[in-house]
């Protein structure tokens, strides 16, 4: 595989181990210890944090890293998935990886893994702790893929550990109940160092298991908070030197506010100095790619989110408004909960237009997620892709109407890629 190309590369990966998620830390563990024998590497970087959740990581990964920019230190932030190129995973600086890095990783990867299997995502990750431990870095964050205990991110210990939320997802990998959800995202977590907790209903019996954790945890509504101050914003109050300090006025935007309160609590804590109004101005004109993403093409109206279980869905339900009819362009992978996503929309939408996912084997059978859709009562038709399910929306909107796309990562990349969205 020398001197192929980062798409032949990624090719070759998918083809020499087809299945997609295999949770373990052994094989990857045993090619991480290889790769830093051969590099001289002891860390990645002084300090690292991981983020773990159901909703969330990826909002709390950009605010880390806006706060970090403003703040002069340098970074590396790995991510999943992609929406437009696989480079987005991997960023120095906020900027996406060079493929020519990316290539000489996956290279030193292969050289050395020997007869070991990985997967892609344990490819992905070992490819961004090469490229991290070459840059010198002053911060590296890193974001669970699945889980966190046994996801392949979790081969490095978290010198500050966070957790967005918790939520009944990916239930045939990490159980059937928040309990054991919770404690398997909070894998993560290390003896003795800063965990961070977002979600406010922890399920009963996860405090307990917290405290045999033994890190420093810090609870949304007990040791940070937010508090209405208006219609559309919340004051933070974070701890600090172990007292409790006003931080400032958050907008309720297209990031969640308890996700930019997470990033201003956890950087709060590393020591570095924080200037509140710098911060606060840049975390309140943050987006992010596909989430809650407004659009409007050709006068039509189009919202985009990856909303792709109950938890984020309800959330969607809250940030549409329309002057006229709302369509649904929308299709998840088998795994997902479409009945709860259902419910926590089914007034919201006059018609669904489900799409066939075509890039993924665990896409679900779009006329089995039409036949829910239809049990309530509720209209749609199937499309044989996102793009041609997006279409028939658009041609039967006006500009009083909205489109939102949503559902998985893949079926809000088509749609954009259809009309042209370019990555920031």
């Amino acid at each position: 595989m020398i001197n192929h190309s980062l798409e032949e590369w990624l090719e070759f990966i998918n083809k020499n181990h087809p299945l997609e998620i295999e949770l373990g830390l052994e094989r990857v563990s045993v090619v991480w210890s290889r790769i830093r024998r051969e590099l001289g590497v002891y860390r990645v970087a002084p300090f690292v944090i991981t983020v773990s959740g159901t909703n969330g990581k990826g909002s709390t990964v950009k605010c880390i890293e806006e706060i970090l920019c403003i703040s002069n230190h340098s970074f590396g932030s790995f991510t999943s998935p992609h929406i437009f190129k696989f480079n987005e995973r991997i960023k120095l600086n906020g900027l996406a990886a060079l493929d020519r890095d990316i290539v000489e990783a996956f290279e030193l990867i292969e050289s050395l893994k020997g007869e070991i299997k990985l997967t892609y995502f344990e490819f992905n990750t070992l490819c961004a702790l090469i490229i991290f431990s070459k840059n010198n870095l002053d911060f590296v964050i890193l974001e669970v893929g699945l889980g966190g205990r046994l996801d392949a991110v979790n081969i490095i210990d978290a010198d500050l550990a966070i957790l967005t939320s918790i939520g009944l997802d990916h239930k045939d990998w990490l159980g059937n109940t928040r309990l054991e959800i919770g404690r398997e995202k909070l894998g993560i977590a290390r003896k003795g160092k800063p965990l961070l907790i977002g979600e406010h209903d922890l399920p009963k019996g996860l405090n307990g298991y917290i405290s045999d954790i033994g890190a420093d945890s810090y609870f949304v509504n007990k040791d940070f908070f937010l508090s209405p101050n208006s219609a559309h914003s919340k004051e933070l109050k974070i701890t600090l030197k172990e007292k409790l300090h006003t931080f400032g006025i958050l907008k309720d935007t297209s990031i969640l506010s308890i996700n930019k309160a997470l990033a201003i609590q956890a950087l709060s804590l590393t020591g570095i100095p924080i200037e509140n109004n710098e911060i606060l101005k840049s975390l309140n004109q943050a987006t992010l790619e596909g989430r809650q993403q407004s659009k409007i093409h050709n006068q039509i109206n189009i919202l985009f989110d990856v909303a792709h279980n109950a938890e984020a869905a309800e959330v969607l339900a809250k940030n549409i408004e329309s002057n006229g009819k709302t369509y649904a362009v929308v299709s998840i992978l088998g795994d997902k909960d479409w009945d709860s996503i259902v419910d926590k929309l089914d007034d919201t939408f006059d018609y669904w237009f489900i799409g066939r996912i075509t890039d993924n084997d665990r896409a679900a059978d779009p006329n089995v997620l039409l036949d829910f859709v239809r049990s309530r009562g509720l209209s749609g038709k199937v499309f044989e892709s996102m793009e041609m399910a997006f279409q028939n929306a658009y041609n039967l909107a006006t500009p009083n109407d909205l489109i939102v796309v949503f559902g998985s990562f893949s079926c809000v990349a088509s749609v954009m890629k259809l009309i042209e969205i370019q990555p920031k």
